[in-house]
Formats: C-alpha cells, sequence, structure tokens
C-alpha cells in the first residue's frame, strides 16, 4: 500500500504575499474555506476555515499565473500538508500546518457566485 498526503482546497483568496528568493518567486496565500451543516437544533451551522498555503514559481504556480492572483479571487489548490515548528518569544514550541501547493488553478467567478 502506498503512503498518500493529499489536499484539495477550494476558496477565496484572502491574502496574497509574492516573495523572491534564490531566484524564483514564492507565492504565500491564505485561503478561506466553508463548510455548512445541520447543528444539533435543526439550524444551519456555518464553518470557516484558513489555510496558510505555500506556492513556488514553477512547482505549483505557473509563472503567468503569479501577477493574476489577487485578493478575492478564487481557486482550487493541490497539495501536500506540511507541519511547520518554532519556537516562541517565551522559549515554547509551537506548530502550524502549510498547504505545499502542486497545483494552482484560478476560477471563474461567476461559477462560485451561485
Amino acid at each position: 500500500m502506498e503512503f498518500l498526503n493529499k489536499i484539495i482546497l477550494r476558496g477565496i483568496v484572502q491574502n496574497i504575499l509574492v516573495a523572491t528568493v534564490d531566484d524564483k518567486r514564492c507565492v504565500t496565500l491564505s485561503v478561506l474555506t466553508q463548510q455548512t451543516h445541520k447543528g444539533n437544533d435543526g439550524s444551519i451551522v456555518v464553518e470557516h476555515q484558513w489555510f496558510l498555503c505555500r506556492a513556488w514559481e514553477g512547482q505549483g504556480i505557473c509563472s503567468e499565473d503569479i501577477g493574476k492572483i489577487k485578493r478575492t479571487d478564487w481557486v482550487e489548490l493541490t497539495g501536500r500538508v506540511k507541519t511547520i515548528s518554532y519556537t516562541r518569544a517565551d522559549g515554547t514550541s509551537g506548530y502550524n500546518w502549510e498547504v505545499s501547493v502542486q497545483k494552482t488553478t484560478l476560477l471563474d467567478k461567476e461559477e462560485n457566485s451561485r
């Protein structure tokens, strides 16, 4: 049996940062997703989830797409989840999860506004 670490996200870009590292551009996106379900009392509950996503030029994102992605754009991202460890100012350890993007698709706003 083969191991698998794969995530597919479809959501709205909330923040975007483009940086250059070793002559390659890196795009960091925060993507908002939403899920709805019925609560115990029968009411509709909407849950929002934020994902920190990082795509590298030529790997998870095409060069021409880097300049096109803007805040409020709909995207579909495919990638894998990575655990990032860090040390807080007080010396304790912390962990965050990041999506290492392997494929980025800009989606049509009209299609997703329904």
